[in-house]
C-alpha cells in the first residue's frame, strides 16, 4: 500500500541543504572557514530562445465501421472482435497515468493516435474518446506541442457539451482545465489559469487530490511569490489537516509567528490507523518518524520563546527530552531481572539509543537557537548563516535561520532592514518554489482517474462489502473512551476522488448514529493499494483500488469541545456533507438502477 501524503517542507530543505546561494549567482569560493553565502534577489533572466516547433497535428477522426460484411454475420463479429483487440493493445499506453520521461511522449501519442483512428467504441460512445483525447493532450504538453495539446482538450470538452454526462465533466472534465490551467501558465496567462483553478475547486470542493493538484498547478504560475503556498495550503486545511505540518514551517518562514503558534495548535503527527493485514510502503522509518516529532515541538517551543513566552517554550522543551527518554527506555541488561535479555532485546534498545542520541542533539541545537535569538549577537547575514552552518543538523533548524534574517531585519537601520527582508523573501520562493515544483511528466498522475458509471462504489458498510462485486465499503476504529475513530472507505473500483468523497459520507453517516451533527478531520490520507500474492512459482502484484482513511472527532456544531472552541472552521457539518455529496451519489444509483430494470424488461 503506497501514500500519496508528500513529506512535510523540511524534507526538502534537503535539497539545498544549506546552499542558500541557490538563490544567487554563484560566488567565488572563500577562504577558510567557510562562510554561507547569502541570497539575493536574482534579476530577472533573459528570456529563453524560442524552441523549435513542434507540432504532432491534430487528432485523428475516427474511421467509420465498416461495412463490407452484412450485420450480425461471422465475418462482421470477427471484424469487430479485431478492432476491439486492437484498441485493448493500443490503449493502456496511451492512458498512461506514470511519470512521463521525454522519450515516452512520442509513442503515448502514437498509441493514442492508434486508438482515436479506429472506429469509435459502441458501448462507451464520446467518452472514451473524450478521455483519450485528454491522455493525449498529457502526452502533447510533455512533448512542447500546446498548440495540439489545447486542440484536444477543445475536441474533449466540445463532445461533453453536445451530450453532458456529470461523471465525465467532473473527472476527466476537471483533468482538463486543470491542464489548460498548467498550459496557460507556460504561456505566462496566469489570471486565466487561476480562474480556471478556481472553478475546479468550486465543482468538486470535497476530493482532496483534485484540490491538491489545482493548488500544485497555482503554485508553479508566474511569478513566484511567498503568499501563495500559504493561502492555498491553509484553505484547505480542513478536508486535508496535514498541511499543518508544512504550514507551521512556512509561517516562521515568513515571520509570521502568531500564525505559527496557533498551527502548532492544531497539528497531529498521530496517523489514522491502519488496517490489519497490510503494510505502508514508503512510510516514514522509526527514526523519520521520531525525527519529525521532535523537529516539530521544537518548532512550536522556538516560536513560543520568540513570543515571549520563556515558561512554555521551556516546557516544551523539557517535553521533548522527557519524550526522548521514554522512547529510548532503560538498557535491559540493567534491569536486574534473573532472565538475561535477549540479543533481539539488546539491539532494539542500541537501535533506540542511537536514534535519541542524534534527535538530543537536535533538541539541543534547537534550545542553542532559541537562545541566541533573545539577544541576537550577529547583525549581517553573512555571520548568521556562518552560525547556522557550525549546527550538526542544520537542515532541520533552517526554518528559524530565515526567522532569524527578518528579526534582526528589525534591529538594524530601515536601509539595512529591507536589504535582509528581501534575502529572506528570497531564500522563502527558493525553498518553496523547490517544494511545489510541478514537472509536466508528473500530469498524468495528477489527474483525476477517469470515472463512469460503473465504477461508482456502494455505500454500505465493509460488513456486507462481499456481497458486491466492486468489493466497496466503509468502516471504523473507535479509540477507547473518547469520541475519535479512524473511519475508511475502499474501493477496488472507484477513483481516488470518489473514495475520498465517500469517506466523507460515510463519516456523517457514523456523525449521525451517535447523536452528533459534525466531525472534525484531525489526520488523512488517501492510499493506492496493491497486492502482493507468493506462492511456490514466485508471486506477482496487483492493483487493489483506494483506501480513504480519516482519524475523525465527533461533535455537536453549537456545542464544540473545548480543544475546537476556537476552530469552528474546522468542523464539517453532517449537513453540508449531504447537501454537496449524497445528491450526486443518490443520482449516480438511481441511474444504475433504471439501467438494470432496462436490461431486464
Amino acid at each position: 500500500m503506497t501514500s500519496g501524503r508528500a513529506k512535510v517542507v523540511v524534507t526538502g530543505f534537503a535539497m539545498i541543504g544549506l546552499a542558500a546561494a541557490d538563490a544567487a549567482p554563484p560566488k567565488p569560493p572563500l577562504a577558510p572557514p567557510p562562510v554561507m553565502a547569502v541570497p539575493v534577489a536574482p534579476p530577472a533572466p533573459p528570456a529563453p530562445p524560442a524552441p523549435a516547433p513542434v507540432n504532432f497535428g491534430p487528432a485523428p477522426k475516427a474511421a467509420p465501421w465498416p461495412s463490407n460484411f452484412p450485420a450480425g454475420s461471422k465475418e462482421a463479429k470477427d471484424q469487430a472482435k479485431d478492432i476491439r483487440k486492437q484498441r485493448q493493445q493500443s490503449a493502456p499506453a496511451c492512458a498512461n497515468r506514470e511519470p512521463i520521461k521525454p522519450w515516452m511522449a512520442k509513442t503515448m501519442i502514437a498509441a493514442c493516435d492508434k486508438v482515436l483512428g479506429l472506429p469509435d467504441d459502441p458501448e462507451a460512445g464520446w467518452v472514451a474518446r473524450g478521455e483519450l483525447l485528454h491522455y493525449r493532450a498529457v502526452a502533447l504538453i510533455n512533448a512542447g506541442d500546446y498548440t495540439n495539446a489545447l486542440g484536444a482538450l477543445d475536441e474533449a470538452d466540445t463532445l461533453a457539451r453536445a451530450a453532458p454526462d456529470p461523471l465525465f465533466d467532473l473527472s476527466t472534465g476537471i483533468g482538463n482545465k486543470l491542464l489548460r490551467a498548467f498550459v496557460l501558465g507556460r504561456q505566462r496567462k496566469s489570471v486565466e489559469a487561476k480562474a480556471l483553478l478556481t472553478e475546479v475547486r468550486t465543482l468538486r470542493p470535497w476530493a482532496t487530490s483534485i484540490i491538491v493538484s489545482a493548488d500544485a498547478i497555482e503554485m508553479g504560475l508566474p511569478p513566484a511569490d511567498t503568499a501563495t503556498p500559504l493561502r492555498l495550503m491553509a484553505g484547505r486545511f480542513r478536508i486535508d489537516p496535514d498541511v499543518a505540518r508544512s504550514l507551521i514551517y512556512l509561517y516562521v518562514m515568513n515571520g509570521d509567528l502568531k500564525a505559527a503558534a496557533e498551527m502548532g495548535e492544531r497539528v497531529s503527527l498521530v496517523d489514522p490507523q491502519l488496517r490489519g493485514g497490510w503494510n505502508l510502503g514508503g512510510a516514514d522509518s522509526e527514526e523519520e518518524s521520531v525525527r519529525d516529532r521532535v523537529r516539530m515541538d521544537c518548532t512550536k517551543a522556538y516560536v513560543a520563546a520568540a513570543l515571549g513566552n520563556k515558561a512554555a517554550a521551556a516546557a516544551q522543551f523539557e517535553a521533548v527530552a522527557r519524550y526522548l527518554d521514554g522512547y529510548v527506555g532503560a538498557d535491559p541488561r540493567l534491569a536486574g531481572d534473573k532472565k538475561k535479555p535477549s540479543k533481539g532485546d539488546i539491539r532494539k534498545y542500541e537501535a533506540r539509543l542511537a536514534i535519541g542520541t542524534k534527535q538530543r542533539e537536535l533538541l539541543a541545537e534547537w534550545q542553542d537557537v532559541a537562545a541566541k535569538r533573545e539577544s541576537l549577537p550577529e547583525r549581517n547575514a553573512d555571520a548568521l548563516f556562518a552560525r547556522f552552518k557550525t549546527y550538526k543538523h542544520s537542515v532541520d533548524v533552517l526554518p528559524a535561520l530565515v526567522e532569524q534574517i527578518r528579526h534582526m531585519a528589525t534591529l538594524v537601520p530601515a536601509a539595512e532592514g529591507a536589504r535582509l527582508k528581501a534575502e529572506a523573501d528570497s531564500l522563502v520562493r527558493v525553498l518553496t518554489g523547490r517544494m511545489s515544483a510541478l514537472a509536466a511528466e508528473n500530469l498524468g498522475g495528477m489527474m483525476p482517474k477517469p470515472e463512469r458509471l460503473d465504477h461508482v462504489p456502494k455505500f454500505a458498510s465493509t460488513a456486507s462489502k462481499w456481497l458486491f462485486t466492486d468489493g466497496s465499503g466503509y468502516s471504523q476504529a473507535k479509540e477507547t473512551g473518547s469520541d475519535v475513530r479512524t473511519v475508511r472507505y475502499e474501493s477496488l473500483v472507484g477513483s481516488r476522488a470518489l473514495v475520498e468523497e465517500m469517506l466523507l459520507l460515510a463519516a456523517a453517516n457514523y456523525a449521525r448514529q451517535e447523536g452528533k451533527d459534525g466531525f472534525v478531520i484531525l489526520s488523512n490520507r488517501t492510499l493506492q493499494r496493491r497486492t502482493t500474492m507468493t506462492g511456490w512459482g514466485g508471486g506477482y502484484t496487483y492493483d487493489s483500488g483506494f483506501e480513504a482513511q480519516a482519524r475523525i472527532m465527533l461533535v455537536n456544531v453549537n456545542a464544540l469541545p473545548a480543544e475546537f472552541a476556537t476552530s469552528a472552521d474546522r468542523v464539517i457539518s453532517v449537513a453540508e456533507v449531504e447537501r454537496d455529496i449524497k445528491p450526486r451519489y443518490d443520482g449516480y444509483t438511481a441511474r444504475k438502477a433504471a439501467i438494470a430494470a432496462a436490461k431486464k424488461k
